[in-house]
């Protein structure tokens, strides 16, 4: 939890979500997106930010679409690179902090 307003605000740790090892565990080291989705805010940890795109989201595979409630995903996109970046959905992500 982190005080944000005089208030406290959850904090999704994404690596622990996700179960990234090496990642920055330290949150005065870390980047915090504030979000608030359903009126209700909440902190994205995350280790860094790798820039901004303009993307076009497309649904997740039916054999994800499972798990999308269970990890916030709700969508991935195909980069440049040809690389795939997955999009997480701040509508699922409270359920997870709120449930």
């Amino acid at each position: 939890m982190v005080m944000e307003a005089g208030r406290c605000c959850p904090v999704l740790r994404l690596a622990r979500l996700y179960g990234i090892e090496g990642a920055q565990e330290d949150l005065t080291q870390a980047i915090l997106l504030r979000v608030e989705a359903d009126g209700k805010p909440f902190l994205l940890a995350a280790d860094e930010l790798l820039g901004v795109q303009q993307i076009v989201v497309k649904p997740v595979p039916k054999y994800i679409r499972s798990m999308t409630a269970k990890t916030g995903l709700t969508g991935c996109t195909l980069l440049g690179d040809g690389g795939i970046s997955l999009i997480i959905d701040p509508e699922k992500t409270v359920r997870l902090i709120y449930a």
